[in-house]
């Protein structure tokens, strides 16, 4: 604000539904509204046009939230390791990662979602069958951000190691 003044006026959408603070939002292309993920124990799915907000309570404690990589499905990731699992704005599944969720991202694959946990892990998870395919130890320490490249080659992960790894895809997917 200081050297740039205020940037109010553009501004064109403002929520302030939360109650705690914000730790996760995503976006899709393909989707009329983005979720957010609060420590209020809530996430909130925001229309775009609308502006309404609908929160959903998730008592596990949302961390992080995605989309897959077509939109149709979004995933929250939570503090005591569960994995929501929603299509169309309803829940339809849970599946247990027993280790707190800290990061995700789409694979190309179509069901497919990398999640980093902080057991140390990035795991595959099928979100069709609601289970884990693969997991591999990925930092000496948690990983705190995952990151597909732009043509889908690669995975690129980050740790508070002080290192960043770049996994070749799809030798790392099952």
């Amino acid at each position: 604000n200081e050297s740039h003044g205020r940037v109010d006026h553009h501004l064109r959408y403002y929520i302030d539904d939360h109650r705690d603070a914000v730790w996760s939002i995503v976006t899709h292309e393909k989707c009329p509204y983005f979720v957010t993920a609060s420590s209020d124990k809530t996430i909130r799915i925001n229309d775009i046009q609308t502006h309404e907000s609908i929160p959903i309570t998730i008592e596990d404690g949302p961390t992080v939230v995605s989309f897959n990589s077509d939109g149709s499905i979004f995933i929250v990731g939570c503090k005591n390791g569960h994995v929501h699992i929603f299509e169309d704005k309803k829940e339809i599944g849970v599946v247990d990662l027993q280790s707190l969720v800290i990061s995700m991202c789409p694979s190309v694959i179509k069901n497919h979602m990398f999640i980093e946990c902080e057991d140390k892990n990035i795991k595959i998870l099928d979100i069709e069958k609601k289970e884990v395919l693969k997991q591999v130890i990925a930092h000496e320490l948690y990983t705190s951000s995952i990151a597909l490249t732009s043509d889908g080659r690669f995975l690129v992960t980050t740790s508070p190691d002080k290192t960043i790894r770049i996994w070749k895809l799809p030798d790392l997917e099952v």
